[in-house]
């Protein structure tokens, strides 16, 4: 009501109201809409503020506290962070011009921060850094004491680094916690390293990328345990939320450091160690078992996807006995891309059984987190075609159909992309075949996967060109019909300008007679000219990218 009243007195348009709403009436609309838990409350509260400018009344200290606490709250806008930092400056200039109505905290400033967090601004570290800062200066310059930066505001500057994931995030998250180390060190009693400042800093080396971020994390865990199990210090307890970034981190380099792989396993089992001598804080949940199931499948060390399914048995039989969340989607990728990393014979169906009791389970009442995607489907048939099994084609191209089928019936995300339809072509194109008969109908495989692209409105690209081509010089019977097919194909190729050099010795190696007629065709020396010049206009569209 308040606020209807507001907004009838600010629109000249409308009858004068007797009712005049002054700064208190405003500040009283944007409180009920703060503690109305209402999702449009920011939205509303930014609209009371410019209907208060329209009224010629300049909103005080309590006002703009109140606005940046509907921002904290219920913003959900792109410029939230703009939004609450430009309000705190306004905030601060009233103070300093004399309005004591309301004064800022260091909780303000917090909430300001976590606003930066949230956001999608790469440049939040920066500006969560500048804010922290300004906190220093202001309460030890200017008279602000209660906003001095203590525990808190330091761990969520560090948080937001972590979430930035930007260019040295994980230097700066360690040189935060350093500082706090040594403020407190030096007597600061409200500023103190604890679990959570530890947990975000592990969680910044984590998504860093960093060569030695795990060796990093797992020494900040060190220091932890000894914190808490040695000193006794209650404000360093592990937790799993710790635990789980040493994880994440472990297995961001599991692939190049496969002996990773043992220590998050190691890991893993002291988790649950600590758990049955009853630690509840770390008991492992499925982000724990998830990501060391990655870690596996990045290792390739030996038995690495048994293991993962391992893991992922022992989830299945705990959710039913213990009641505890039960495997999802991410969780059976992980197993699948373990399975399609190791490359071992017969490999590739247990990926493909995995993936059918995953259809199996997600038809399970509270199961449907386990309906197969587009890109797990994906992982099976790129794992068939890069095999050497004699049925290759036939399995990539039945996924092709099980992908074509999911869309048809409106699963999301599920649509057939050209990634799909390359490998079934290649599949086709690597086959081994012994009969004209198996060849033609390998062929055949290659043939539908290559028009199916267009029914999609995708469009080839030069692996594309590249397989199919492949596969008519290696399926196709010689004789006119494939010199004229192979003729097509390849000023496609030419015409769309995805023609690469392999496409080009594929053709002087199975038909080097259409090759030397292209060469005298454009005028050249030789065939090798043609090789070591390709024409612009045939190459104007390649890119570095995958099939």
């Amino acid at each position: 009501m308040m606020y209807d009243l507001a907004d009838n007195h600010a629109d000249n348009h409308r009858k004068p109201s007797l009712f005049h709403p002054n700064q208190q009436t405003f500040a009283f609309a944007i409180d009920g809409w703060v503690t109305s838990g209402h999702s449009a409350a920011a939205k509303r509260t930014l609209l009371i503020l410019d209907r208060m400018n329209q009224a010629n009344l300049r909103p005080n200290a309590r006002v703009l506290s109140a606005a940046i606490e509907a921002v904290s709250r219920h913003g959900q806008g792109s410029n939230d962070a703009d939004v609450a930092e430009n309000l705190l400056r306004q905030w601060i200039e009233l103070i300093d011009q004399g309005d004591r109505t309301a004064r800022p905290s260091v909780q303000t400033f917090t909430k300001i921060i976590n606003i930066f967090a949230r956001s999608r601004d790469p440049r939040k570290a920066d500006r969560a850094m500048d804010l922290l800062n300004y906190m220093e200066k202001l309460s030890t310059t200017r008279g602000y004491e209660k906003v001095a930066p203590n525990t808190i505001a330091y761990n969520s500057v560090v948080n937001c680094i972590g979430k930035s994931k930007g260019e040295g995030s994980a230097r700066r998250a360690l040189e935060l916690l350093q500082k706090m180390a040594k403020l407190h060190e030096s007597g600061n009693t409200d500023i103190k390293p604890d679990s959570f400042t530890y947990g975000a800093v592990v969680h910044a080396l984590a998504n860093s990328g960093d060569v030695d971020a795990a060796a990093q994390a797992e020494l900040l865990v060190s220091q932890v345990e000894q914190k808490y199990y040695k000193d006794k210090d209650e404000s360093c307890r592990p937790n799993r939320i710790i635990y789980n970034g040493v994880l994440y981190a472990l297995a961001q380099g599991s692939e190049s450091e496969p002996e990773r792989a043992h220590r998050a396993m190691d890991l893993l089992h002291k988790m649950e160690d600590a758990f049955k001598n009853g630690d509840k804080g770390i008991e492992p949940d499925l982000m724990s078992y998830t990501t060391v199931a990655h870690a596996l499948a990045n290792s390739q060390i030996d038995g690495a996807p048994e293991k993962a399914e391992g893991l992922l048995s022992q989830c299945e039989e705990a959710a039913k006995i213990q009641n505890r969340s039960f495997p999802d989607l991410p969780f059976y990728s992980a197993v699948i891309h373990a399975y399609i990393k190791s490359r071992e014979s017969g490999t590739q169906q247990k990926a493909e059984d995995l993936l059918n009791k995953m259809d199996g389970i997600s038809e399970l009442p509270g199961r449907l987190n386990c309906r197969p995607n587009n890109r797990v489907v994906n992982t099976v048939l790129y794992g068939w075609a890069l095999s050497d099994a004699s049925n290759k084609a036939v399995k990539a191209s039945a996924l092709l159909d099980r992908l074509r089928d999911m869309h048809l019936a409106g699963y999301k995300n599920s649509r057939p992309q050209l990634f799909s339809h390359n490998w079934v072509i290649y599949a086709a194109a690597s086959s081994q075949s012994s009969s004209d008969e198996e060849r033609k109908a390998i062929f055949d495989i290659a043939r539908d996967a290559f028009q199916s692209i267009s029914e999609y409105n995708l469009d080839p690209n030069e692996s594309t060109y590249s397989f199919y081509l492949q596969a008519c010089m290696a399926l196709l019977p010689e004789g006119h019909d494939r010199e004229t097919i192979i003729s097509d194909i390849f000023s496609k190729c030419c015409e769309n300008g995805y023609v690469t050099s392999t496409v080009l010795l594929q053709l002087q190696k199975s038909v080097p007679e259409f090759l030397r007629t292209l060469a005298t065709q454009l005028k050249r020396d030789s065939v090798q000219s043609l090789l070591d010049e390709i024409p612009m206009e045939w190459t104007r569209k390649l890119a570095k990218d995958t099939p």
